[in-house]
Order: C-alpha cells, then sequence, then structure tokens
C-alpha cells in the first residue's frame, strides 16, 4: 500500500467495518479490515463524531442532489437509498479484523476531516487525519456512506 500525503492510501476494497463505543476510553473506535487483509484503527471522540455525522450528511445529500432537484423528492430517494443500503448490508458477520496494521495496532485519534468533490467514478473522497502522521483515505459511494452513518449512530 502506498503513502500519499500523510495518508495511508486508499484501502484496496474495504472488507468489514466495526465501531463500538469503548466506556474505559469513553470514545468510539472505528475498525477497517481490507480486502488484502489490513486493517486501519481510529478512535473518534464525541466532537469527532459531529463533525463526521455532519461530512457524512453532506456527502449523502450531494448523492441525492444528482439525482433530484426537488427538495422533497431528493428527500425521499435518500431515505429509499439508505434503506437499500441497509438491506445489502451484512450485519450478522461478526469482526474478523485484519492481519497487518499500517498504522499501527494501536487506534489513532483522529482530528481532522477532508471532504473533496465527487469524482468521475461517482464516488466522494472523504479523508479522516489525525492532528499528525497518515490517516486513511475513503472513495465513498453512496450506499457505504448510508452504511457508515448508520454503524456510527448504532455505536453512538
Amino acid at each position: 500500500m502506498s503513502r500519499q500525503s500523510g495518508a495511508a492510501g486508499p484501502p484496496t476494497g474495504l472488507r468489514q467495518l466495526n465501531a463500538n463505543y469503548v466506556a474505559l476510553e469513553d470514545r468510539i473506535r472505528l475498525s477497517l479490515t481490507t480486502q488484502d487483509g489490513n486493517e486501519f484503527r481510529f478512535w473518534l471522540t464525541r466532537r469527532y463524531l459531529q463533525l463526521l455525522w455532519q461530512a457524512l450528511g453532506r456527502i449523502v445529500t450531494r448523492f441525492a442532489e444528482l439525482k433530484a432537484a426537488d427538495p422533497l423528492l431528493r428527500s425521499a430517494m435518500a431515505g429509499f437509498a439508505e434503506a437499500q443500503a441497509m438491506n445489502r448490508a451484512d450485519l450478522r458477520t461478526p469482526y474478523a479484523g485484519g492481519t497487518t496494521f499500517p498504522l499501527g495496532e494501536d487506534p489513532v485519534l483522529l482530528s481532522r476531516i477532508t471532504v473533496g468533490e465527487i469524482t468521475a467514478a461517482g464516488t466522494q473522497p472523504l479523508a479522516l487525519r489525525p492532528e499528525r502522521g497518515a490517516g486513511i483515505d475513503l472513495a465513498l459511494n453512496e450506499e457505504l456512506a448510508h452504511v457508515i452513518t448508520n454503524l456510527l449512530r448504532q455505536a453512538a
């Protein structure tokens, strides 16, 4: 996996996501495993979770805006897209984790979020970064944006 601009580079296809509240830390641990066995672990504070929800909300809205100009129709389409995404998501398979840890085995405390413009491929870039060091770049499609939003909502 190549490193670019302080990031671990785009993961080579997400295999599993996991988010759970850790009471002792009073924060959420977000883990992402890629198809090639890499695992990325992050801490999300309450402040960061609010920022991430706002960013994910903007991303979902952008996808809906591509489908309809009318705000009511956009809202209905976003709700339909969320229901479809959650119906397709496999929430029963236990989180297996990865075998290698490009950012280390300890979770990285995230502090910055960058949302890019929708790409020609129809994905929305989302960069999750700590104050210093490497973070991760994700390319979200509409379905993945909904799944991550719901996963974080359940963990919170």
